[in-house]
């Protein structure tokens, strides 16, 4: 081709906008883009919300009990040690979500890995990552991002939207033709000259060494900056391997067991998210039934049949909620939240004045131990009952516009929980010392506020109404919101053991009201019945945390092992956008040791 003639458009170059191929290349993906549009779903603080809702339920008022078990300093360590862990396993969850969107087609079946540097391309140098761009409309040299697509027309996991970061970086998108030496100037020592990305400079070039393809038929230029401007305006560099990401489809941990771990390991799994989920239930009707029992005492019943009566009227709300769609919920989650930060406010501002009322002041308060090593294996379980939610964090991830906000939302979630614990178990542990109930809100039962007085017959009168309002916000507050809570943990359990049951056939009934109400009734009556039976909170909670350790720790680190071991395997790429400190291999076996560790040490103290 002689110069100032124009080099002819290449395939991808010359397509129209507006007519996309049925697979289109890595380089012309940007192109045929569909335009952006506004991601609907939840914002970063409604999932917020959302998740302080699932964390903040009836855990947090067992931590003073377990603060004073285990002694308020040591308890404090090993809280911010147990969040620190569970932020890690959250980051692990993720991963292994984004590695199963990457490598899973819609019927759950393996894709092929782009081969690197060839990952839906048309042309380009495959041993260096490069390939050819088309011609955008007023690109210039600006950078652009793009989402490759995969083998056969399946989507790669990476997010459409534009706001996303980039897995592949166009330095410059404009083509370059032979000529380019006659349209910009020769390349020695023209004063004007192309600069490293092909821009129009003043500068200047050195001329080029001996041997250097020269531009223009008499332009010359150093190797570097030839190099560079044929590279910067005709290719496209992949900068980093593609960082996959959580998107649209939703994976529920018993999916990812039976995809990373095998049919045992879903069995495993489900074992022990039904022994905690039915554990939570448990405890959620408990302090419905213990504090609506000791508020609204009932004359004809004594306090034992008034909670039966009680936990029976809690069944009849709950379970035809846990067999219904939660739809628009937004609202009340994000108020019930602030409920939540309330009831914290007023439990640690009033606990002094509250313990003093009650007989359980300084003197006792004094008494409490900073560390109790005795105690660790009543309190450990607590505090990880009160900090795990990773079993839902595919169905919070799900409805969030934004998928690359996952990991900062859970992590600020599990940092102000752990604030606020802290807050919680050391105030009202040091406040009412040995005396705490194991549900701490009980102590409130005869809060007064420093007014009114109590009469010869023990009766107390004359006590205002702020206080009065504090009293019964406190004792019935936790009592009405597990009337949300409950539904919500039914329906994580009720879809996994409907999944784990159908196993890859899920997709074919998954649509089938009728068999998930069947399911969601299996996970929601069982608990009612265990509560009557079984009543002590702190027993409940024992044994919910002791299965913890295992959810919160163990399954996680061990389904990043084991989708990371599959994903070089099968030649995808390890990185994702949920990758932290944890985001390694040993990091998570030590971890994952923790786990079990911790569930035979408590197990083994516990007999």
């Amino acid at each position: 081709m002689t110069d100032g003639q124009e080099a002819p458009p290449t395939n991808t170059g010359s397509r129209s906008a507006s007519t996309p191929p049925p697979s289109p290349s890595v380089a012309a993906s940007p192109q045929w883009a569909v335009p952006p549009r506004e991601p609907e779903g939840f914002t970063p603080f409604v999932a917020f919300c959302f998740t302080i809702n699932y964390i903040l339920g009836t855990g947090f008022l067992t931590i003073p009990w377990a603060f004073v078990q285990g002694g308020l300093v040591l308890s404090a360590l090993l809280l911010v040690v147990v969040s620190v862990l569970a932020d890690a396993a959250k980051g692990y969850v993720l991963e292994s979500m984004a590695r199963a969107e990457a490598m899973l087609d819609e019927r759950m079946r393996w894709v092929r890995a782009p081969a690197p540097g060839q990952a839906g391309t048309t042309g380009g140098a495959p041993g260096l990552g490069l390939v050819y761009s088309p011609l955008l409309p007023g690109a210039g040299s600006r950078s652009v991002h793009a989402s490759p697509a995969m083998p056969g027309g399946g989507d790669a996991a990476f997010d459409e939207n534009d706001d996303f970061e980039a897995d592949v970086e166009m330095e410059s998108v404009q083509p370059i033709n032979s000529a380019v030496g006659a349209k910009y100037g020769s390349l020695g020592g023209s004063t004007s000259s192309l600069d490293v990305l092909g821009r129009q400079s003043s500068l200047p070039l050195p001329s080029s060494l001996p041997g250097t393809p020269q531009l223009g038929g008499t332009a010359r230029g150093t190797p570097g900056a030839t190099r560079r401007a044929l590279q910067g305006r005709q290719l496209v560099r992949r900068k980093a391997p593609p960082r996959y990401l959580v998107k649209h489809r939703k994976f529920e941990l018993n999916a990812l067991c039976r995809v990373f771990l095998g049919k045992a390991g879903t069995n495993v799994y489900m074992g022990f998210l039904s022994l905690y989920i039915y554990c939570t239930l448990w405890a959620y009707t408990s302090v419905f039934s213990s504090a609506m029992a000791r508020t609204f005492p009932i004359g004809f019943l004594g306090e034992d049949d008034a909670y039966a009566m009680y936990a029976v009227l809690f069944g009849v709300v709950v379970v035809p909620m846990s067999c219904m769609e939660l739809h628009e919920q937004i609202v009340v989650q994000v108020f019930l939240t602030g409920c939540r930060f309330l009831m914290v406010f007023l439990m640690v501002g009033t606990s002094g004045r509250c313990s003093e009322e009650s007989g359980s002041g300084t003197d006792k308060g004094d008494s409490v131990a900073l560390f109790r090593p005795s105690g660790l294996h009543k309190m450990l379980p607590i505090l990880v009952f009160a900090t795990i939610y990773h079993h839902s964090i595919p169905g919070l991830a799900h409805p969030v516009a934004n998928k690359r906000k996952l990991g900062p939302v859970f992590r600020s979630t599990t940092a102000f929980s752990g604030v606020a614990y802290t807050f919680i178990g050391c105030f009202l542990g040091a406040a009412f010392g040995d005396s705490i109930e194991q549900s701490s809100n009980l102590n409130w039962h005869s809060y007064r506020g420093g007014t009114g007085m109590i009469d010869e017959e023990g009766n107390i009168t004359g006590v205002a109404f702020w206080a009065r309002a504090i009293e019964f916000y406190v004792i019935c507050f936790p009592a009405l919101d597990v009337l949300s809570a409950f539904p919500l943990n039914a329906i994580t359990l009720g879809n996994n053991m409907f999944s784990a049951f159908y196993g890859r056939r899920i997709h074919e009934v998954e649509n089938n009201r009728n068999l998930r109400i069947r399911f969601r009734l299996l996970a929601a009556i069982p608990s009612i019945i265990l509560a009557i039976i079984v009543r002590e909170l702190g027993t409940i909670t024992d044994y919910a945390g002791t299965t913890g350790f295992v959810l919160a720790f163990s399954f996680p680190a061990l389904l990043y092992i084991c989708s990371r071991r599959l994903a070089l395997k099968k030649n995808f790429s390890t990185v994702t956008y949920y990758s932290s400190y944890a985001s390694s291999n040993p990091v998570a076996a030590l971890i994952l040791s923790f786990g079990v560790a911790m569930l035979i040490f408590v197990v083994v103290l516990g007999i």
